[in-house]
């Protein structure tokens, strides 16, 4: 993953990169107790991807279909999440969100996704 502490927008950065970028100052003003809660939901999240897809390589190399099933499922949990106030205080909501950013990053230059009216990638 990419370290927070170093990270650094880019000057023409895309929505995704200026939602990180939001995402990861938000991450600085954390507690101790915040930032564990986030770090055991994205350990979970990506635990749970490496388990569907077989790995990194089988997730870069899985169908254009599946792979945006899987970050709309994703987006979907993180929804739902921002409806509970015990998660959202916890900071653990934003795990998804935050596995979406990364993934989507991953995969940018992996096979084409296009966007949708609701923004989100589909599938060619």
């Amino acid at each position: 993953m990419i370290s927070l502490r170093l990270w650094k927008q880019k000057p023409n950065a895309s929505g995704g990169d200026l939602e990180l970028g939001n995402l990861i100052a938000e991450i600085g003003a954390f507690t101790p107790e915040q930032r564990a809660a986030a770090a055991r939901g994205l350990a979970m999240l990506w635990d749970a991807c490496l388990g569907r897809f077989g790995g990194l390589d089988g997730l870069l190399q899985a169908d254009p279909v599946d792979r945006a099933a899987y970050l709309e499922e994703l987006r979907s949990a993180a929804d739902r999440m921002k409806l509970n106030e015990a998660l959202l205080r916890s900071r653990y909501a934003l795990a998804p969100k935050l596995m979406v950013l990364y993934l989507e990053s991953l995969l940018r230059g992996v096979a084409p996704l296009s966007r949708g009216s609701s923004g989100r990638p589909l599938p060619h």
